[in-house]
């Protein structure tokens, strides 16, 4: 439906404004019947690992929650979640946190995963790393460019270096809306993951190793990891 739209933007004179309001109609409808579906099967859950931004890739023993077919449940993650406090151990998510709006989206996602994390829970995200292009950038380096190339994380027409950090920095595909979610919105450094977090009573927040059983091998190189916990008892 939503792909459907967005061509349909692309091929007619209809505007982005009443594309975007269609998709976020629908978006919305989807996302009620969802909450209630979680509502109903998760009610009295405890102890639940959640995976967000799944995406096509919905991990084994994961609660995987994603705008996406593939998602145990599809749900809208802009907004609060249909769990009960303390009722996850572990949340997750892996190039997702980037596509949130920053400041407002980012802390109402942080706030949320703190509320359904019981005490000792853990929070791990991995994001895009930033500090590896800008660098480059500066010193003239071309590691990063050449691994972009490699691994094919921006289209062909990025030739020029600065080409390369809008399109790390923005992630807009030719052709799409730049309110498509699936564009970058805030890019991160481990200073500011971990001022966000601290901001929401995290503790212990450090940067963590590639985890081959967790991470997905594509992401090892590139990528920012990051890991906090929750206290067991709140101040």
């Amino acid at each position: 439906m939503i792909e459907y739209l967005r061509k349909a933007r692309q091929s007619s004179p209809i505007g982005d404004h009443f594309v975007n309001l269609l998709v976020e109609i629908y978006v919305a409808f989807v996302h009620r019947l969802n909450v209630s579906k979680c509502r109903k099967k998760h009610k009295k859950e405890k102890g639940l690992k959640i995976n967000f931004g799944s995406g096509s890739s919905p991990k084994t023993g994961f609660l995987n929650l994603d705008f996406s077919d593939s998602a145990d449940l599809k749900l809208d993650l802009r907004k609060p979640l249909p769990l009960t406090d303390s009722s996850c151990s572990f949340v997750y998510s892996e190039h997702f946190v980037e596509h949130l709006s920053y400041p407002e989206g980012v802390e109402l996602h942080f706030s949320e995963c703190f509320r359904v994390l019981g005490p000792n829970g853990q929070i791990s995200i991995s994001v895009p790393g930033t500090q590896w292009p800008l660098v480059e950038y500066v010193e003239g380096k071309h590691s990063y460019l050449e691994a972009c190339k490699k691994h094919k994380w921006h289209p062909e027409e990025c030739t020029t270096f600065m080409e390369h950090i809008n399109y790390h920095f923005r992630q807009r595909t030719r052709g799409y809306s730049y309110s498509s979610f699936g564009n970058h919105r805030f890019d991160w450094d481990f200073e500011t993951m971990h001022k966000k977090l601290a901001e929401f009573g995290f503790v212990d927040v450090q940067i963590r190793n590639y985890d081959s059983t967790l991470d997905s091998k594509h992401r090892e190189i590139g990528s920012l990891f990051v890991q906090a916990t929750k206290p067991s008892e709140l101040i």
